[in-house]
């Protein structure tokens, strides 16, 4: 995949239509693969202001929160996530493991010194 080339085009999709929580979501997922864990957090971070309900954005959130050392507020959005369905969103095309949702949680609840 190619990340860079991608980012522009979901900026292009945010500013037409800025309150359409996809785009967020998938440009924040290519700034965390390309490491850029600050801008991740604010294209995720507007992806779930415009969708309180999306998912795999509060998931995507919390891992890149959890990047930035930012655990607590990571296992808030990661906690957020798991009280959702996971099947709201219409798109299934990153889907992220049970297991590795499971791994993240208990990650974050040691960081946070509840295990």
């Amino acid at each position: 995949e190619n990340y860079d080339d991608a980012i522009p085009l979901y900026q292009a999709l945010n500013d037409s239509t800025p309150e359409w929580s996809c785009p967020w979501r998938h440009k924040g997922t290519s700034f965390y693969y390309l490491k850029k864990y600050n801008e991740a957090e604010i294209s995720l971070q507007k992806s779930v202001d415009t969708n309180i309900e999306h998912y795999d954005a509060y998931i995507w959130l919390a891992k890149t929160q959890y990047q930035l050392s930012k655990y607590k507020l990571a296992l808030q959005n990661l906690e957020t996530a798991l009280k959702l369905n996971p099947n709201a969103e219409e798109n299934n095309d990153e889907v992220l493991s049970e297991d590795s949702i499971r791994t993240l949680h208990q990650e974050l609840l040691k960081k946070v010194g509840k295990k």
